[in-house]
């Protein structure tokens, strides 16, 4: 069937508008700004997509609906759309039209909401990609109490998909009872479900966050071992809060075992060729101005680990590249050692050295500079010793 144009409600030529839209200016030009922006085929995008990506959000402010809209889209880690449009305050649907106008940026602070869903949605995500969470296993197998009042057969997946009935909590909460998050978890345990579960779609406004959060902290109770990429992506205090979530909620005791480059270094004692130094004092900085890659960011949160007092290692890698498996790294305490010299480890082998980590208790409080054992440089120093 042809698609049909949506009716249009015309606005009155006096009063305000019955839908509560907002005046849209002769030329949208003049209320759009743009942030740093990358080429598209930096990330392997073609213009044509991004500006349909961006057409898109321009119709949405068209719409009336919204006063304003920020979009930034970011691939492969590079910024390709960060713009604004819109008014920031003095074009809401009840201002008066000769109020002063103060036009959105992409630097205007914003009260956002439910934006912990997709975190949390991506956190129940990789529990499940690494076998700790099956999304068709009852929630019950993993939250016992909350096999109460209808709620025994609640699959995973219903939960996360705002199907299982639990879209508000059906008695008072205080403020204190939210802090202490039990008091929240033991009321949606013993409540019953608000509509018959599966059997439609709810948003789940005000509850996600704790049924998801539950659901995670049960299935991965227990897990005495946690690997953590630092990634310094140019984001701000991505790393660094990366791992101070890390350090605050891992069990006591637990194994922390953290990731990073060569560059970091724990007591000053290593060595640096003038590549290293180039690629961290000069590429390093300019990546960070384009909020690419934040160095200064990984080092932060590696000196937060390493002034913590949990069981951590810090593996530090070499140049990385692709293939068959050598066998475990090698490591040296400084870059700059002989050992160290061919610079070059597999990606399969990194991994398997933070995996063999957590049960190597002499590399708790170590910061092991890692290359691959068929290295020139490691097949020299085994033959010499």
């Amino acid at each position: 069937m042809p698609r049909l144009p949506s009716p249009s409600l015309p606005r009155l030529p006096f009063g305000p508008d019955p839908l509560r839209r907002v005046r849209l200016p002769r030329n949208l030009a003049s209320v759009t700004t743009s942030g740093e922006e990358e080429p598209p085929r930096s990330a392997g995008m073609t213009k044509a997509s991004v500006d349909r990506i961006w057409r898109a959000g321009v119709d949405l402010y068209r719409s009336g609906v919204h006063p304003a809209l920020q979009l930034c889209v970011r691939r492969n880690g590079h910024v390709v759309i960060d713009r604004a449009i819109g008014h920031a305050r003095g074009n809401g649907p009840q201002d008066p039209p000769d109020v002063e106008k103060v036009p959105v940026t992409t630097d205007t602070p914003f009260c956002v909401y439910s934006t912990s869903k997709g975190m949390a949605a991506t956190t129940v995500a990789l529990a499940r990609a690494r076998g700790l969470l099956d999304y068709d296993e009852r929630v019950a197998t993993y939250w016992p109490e909350f096999a109460q009042a209808g709620k025994e057969k609640i699959l995973v997946r219903w939960l996360f998909s705002h199907r299982a009935g639990l879209a508000a909590i059906d008695r008072p909460v205080t403020l204190q009872d939210v802090y202490a998050w039990d008091p929240v978890i033991d009321a949606l345990a013993a409540q019953k479900p608000l509509w018959e579960p599966n059997s439609t779609h709810g948003y789940h406004v005000g509850t996600y966050g704790w049924l998801a959060g539950e659901v995670i902290k049960r299935a991965v109770a227990g897990c005495d071992g946690v690997l953590v990429v630092l990634a310094p992506m140019g984001v701000h205090h991505y790393a660094s809060g990366t791992a101070q979530a890390v350090l605050d909620y891992a069990d006591p005791g637990a194994r922390l075992v953290f990731s990073c480059g060569w560059h970091i270094t724990r007591d000053g004692q290593d060595v640096y060729s003038w590549k290293i130094k180039v690629l961290v004092n000069i590429v390093g900085r300019l990546a960070r101005l384009a909020r690419v890659v934040d160095l200064d960011d990984q080092v932060e949160a590696t000196r937060r680990v390493f002034a913590s007092d949990t069981r951590w290692t810090v593996v530090r890698g070499s140049d990385l590249e692709e293939g068959e498996s050598q066998g475990l790294p090698v490591w040296s305490r400084h870059v700059g050692d002989p050992i160290l010299e061919s610079n070059m480890t597999r990606r399969v082998d990194f991994a398997l050295f933070m995996v063999a980590a957590l049960e190597n208790d002499e590399l708790v409080h170590e910061a092991p500079a890692i290359v691959g054992c068929k290295t020139s440089s490691a097949l020299a120093h085994a033959a010499g010793t």
